[in-house]
């Protein structure tokens, strides 16, 4: 387990980073308890083995750290001035599953997000999981199980916070089916193939969107030949480009060796 002087140093880097990102210019930052990083790892269950006032004994002991890092960054935002168009995002994963086991549940992850609203001016919150389709994922245990993840967390911060839905998002017909249930979508995979993947939507030329890669495309992209092996284990984990794209970039990474 990290030592408290260490759990320490890391909160004051999480602020020292969003100071570097308001003097570089940058228009605002996301903090992430998603996906397996640090501060799931201690909100979960599964992974939080501790014995002090950070462990697993009570919800509130595992919200402390995240809660501790939403605090130093606020307190950088404001003390930086970065005024209220810097933006203070949030991605979380709102129900941790494995099998039939349990890391937390969806009603203590909204817990945990009402408890960072009272110490943080976040703008919006980012759904986000492993798999595929995220944006569609259902809930798999509790009181609202069976129902679609982002139905819930929508419903539990509508009119209070922004809900983006993430995760397997490729196409105008998935997008607007993100939409029933979030306030915006966030996309990735898309734009390593189509950059101009929501210009093109938004200009009505939907149809001319291309997910594939080709030889002459590759000038274009000016995706760096080390980026390939990084892209494709990403790509593979979400199936967001069809596995014919994804073995082509594959033959890519291994020409590139």
């Amino acid at each position: 387990p990290m030592t408290k002087r260490k759990i320490k140093q890391v909160i004051s880097q999480y602020g020292d980073a969003t100071r570097r990102a308001i003097k570089a210019g940058f228009d605002g930052v996301e903090i992430s308890a998603a996906q397996r990083l640090l501060i799931q790892t201690f909100f979960s269950k599964f992974s939080n083995e501790r014995e002090d006032e950070y462990g697993p004994q009570s919800l509130e002991n595992r919200s402390r750290f995240g809660l501790e890092v939403f605090k130093e960054v606020q307190r950088v935002i404001e003390e930086e001035k970065a005024g209220p168009e810097f933006i203070l995002g949030f991605r979380g994963t709102p129900e941790e599953a494995r099998g039939d086991q349990i890391g937390y549940t969806v009603e203590e992850f909204n817990y945990f997000v009402d408890e960072i609203m009272k110490l943080a001016d976040i703008d919006y919150y980012a759904t986000a999981s492993w798999g595929k389709n995220i944006y569609a994922q259902k809930i798999r245990a509790g009181k609202y199980q069976g129902e679609y993840m982002n139905k819930i967390v929508h419903d539990h911060f509508k009119g209070r916070l922004p809900i983006m839905a993430t995760g397997g998002i490729n196409s105008p017909e998935k997008a607007l089916e993100a939409l029933k249930y979030s306030d915006f979508v966030g996309a990735s995979t898309p734009f390593v193939t189509e950059p101009e993947f929501a210009v093109k939507i938004a200009e009505g030329r939907e149809n001319e969107i291309d997910m594939g890669i080709s030889e002459e495309k590759i000038d274009d992209l000016k995706i760096p030949d080390r980026a390939f092996a990084d892209i494709v284990y990403m790509m593979d984990l979400g199936g967001s480009l069809s596995e014919e794209t994804r073995d082509r970039i594959r033959r890519l990474d291994q020409e590139s060796d």
